[in-house]
């Protein structure tokens, strides 16, 4: 329990501060022959191995440079923990590819088993955002989950056609009431971008959907808000 508490206390002072004590590492890990990009983080002094996690960033073009994610993590490793953020350059260039999720972390576990800084027994897995559900998931893989101790989602989602519904039409229901709001488009704009072509009528809608890809990602790199008037000569091409 006082490690408990004390792990605790570490990570409000160092969320609230901004401040953490860490070491940050660059790497490349090999996912099944692709090499990607990872960051390792830990406690700027240790004196005996610790616990290690898994950290997934979701769907943006900042990848795991996203500076709230940063933040968290380097929070978490000044608890005493060491953590690897591993890249998924495919969902930085806002590709919905959820198969990917498996072996990132598996590469990601390998490389904790290789750290003689990280205890020998099973990690933590976090999933962020588009990542939540898939980290969940990956979690109850038989080629994994006996490495896996535990698994946390944030701002993740259950039920994917009333996510796409929401993020298309702004509809939504709760405690059996029904509700309409104003959708960010961002996140249309990144459906469609991937699936638009699957259905049927709109095979050769190649250019709508790298229009709407471009637009994505130039609201991922501004970081305005997608209904923001900056976009709108994007939206004239």
């Amino acid at each position: 329990m006082a490690l408990q508490l004390t792990r605790t206390t570490r990570y409000v002072r160092s969320w609230l501060t901004g401040h953490a004590d860490v070491v940050e590492e660059e790497t490349t890990l090999d996912r099944d022959g692709t090499r990607v990009p990872a960051t390792v983080l830990r406690p700027a002094v240790v004196d005996s191995p610790l616990p290690g996690w898994v950290v997934l960033h979701g769907i943006t073009r900042s990848g795991r440079a996203h500076p709230q994610l940063v933040r968290f993590t380097r929070t978490v490793a000044a608890t005493g923990m060491v953590v690897i953020m591993p890249e998924v350059p495919e969902w930085r260039e806002l590709s919905l590819e959820p198969q990917l999720a498996l072996p990132t972390v598996q590469c990601s576990i390998t490389a904790l088993k290789d750290d003689p800084g990280v205890q020998d027994r099973p990690y933590g897995l976090m999933g962020f955002s588009f990542s939540a559900p898939h980290a969940l998931a990956v979690a109850a893989a038989a080629e994994v989950r006996a490495d896996i101790a535990g698994v946390v989602g944030f701002g993740g989602y259950y039920d994917l056609e009333r996510t796409i519904a929401f993020m298309l039409t702004g509809r939504h229901e709760y405690a059996g009431k029904a509700y309409q709001l104003i959708p960010d488009p961002y996140g249309r704009w990144i459906v469609a971008a991937n699936y638009l072509n699957n259905i049927p009528g709109h095979e050769e809608a190649t250019d709508v959907t790298q229009g709407l890809r471009r637009l994505a990602a130039l609201a991922g790199d501004i970081g305005r808000p997608a209904q923001d008037p900056y976009y709108d000569p994007a939206k004239a091409e």
